[in-house]
């Protein structure tokens, strides 16, 4: 067994590799899937460990979507006419808990959206702050604008924002087969008014465009 400082190196490049989605309070970085949000225990840990490893097959398939979908979340065609996805899962190829999520997104007729986001938010309290985290690799793509990360509380205006990419716009480095995206958004403070938040990631693509990419 390692000593003590070799054993917290350890501990923190292994929670790295496994750190999926995450919806977490600010000041803490998860170590694992198994460092799960307490109000009371845990405050700082993950809101959604539950659903970061992309197990079963019970969660909502929506427009455009081939599915099955995890449980917990749910895929959808969030923009255009012709954007697909076809959604499966896999072990984890180093072997560690969870599964890995594939989506191949491909447009047509005309520019679109496709995104995946948590069925049901996450609850919050007035007075704390909240960050949402997520990675993508970026296995297969053509034309794709943009890969963005949202942390969105159901208000206008109040989301927050992890992007790649400018959806079009001029000027934006775009997503790059062979990269692994860290998206980490912005801090999300907890005003009056907002009871949830959900995390949610969102791919857009020209009607030329196509994307395969792992969660």
């Amino acid at each position: 067994h390692p000593a003590g400082p070799a054993a917290k190196i350890i501990g923190k490049i292994a929670g790295q590799s496994i750190m999926q989605g995450r919806v977490s309070r600010v000041g803490y970085e998860s170590s694992s899937l198994a460092d799960t949000y307490d109000a009371t225990n845990n405050p700082q840990g993950n809101a959604i460990a539950a659903y970061s490893g992309f197990t079963g097959a019970g969660g909502t398939v929506g427009a455009g979507t081939t599915g099955p979908v995890p449980d917990g979340w749910y895929g959808y065609r969030s923009s255009g006419t012709g954007v697909s996805a076809v959604i499966t899962t896999d072990a984890r190829p180093d072997g560690l808990p969870g599964n890995a999520l594939k989506i191949v997104i491909t447009g047509a007729t005309d520019a679109g959206g496709y995104t995946l986001q948590l069925v049901s938010g996450v609850a919050v309290a007035v007075g704390n702050s909240w960050v949402g985290k997520q990675k993508v690799y970026i296995e297969a793509a053509t034309n794709l604008e943009a890969v963005e990360c949202f942390l969105n509380p159901g208000q206008a205006g109040g989301s927050k924002v992890a992007r790649r990419g400018g959806g079009g716009l001029a000027g934006y480095a775009v997503p790059l087969v062979g990269e692994t995206l860290t998206l980490d958004t912005p801090v999300l403070p907890i005003t009056t008014g907002m009871t949830a938040v959900n995390l949610a990631l969102a791919f857009s693509v020209p009607g030329t465009g196509s994307a395969t990419v792992w969660v």
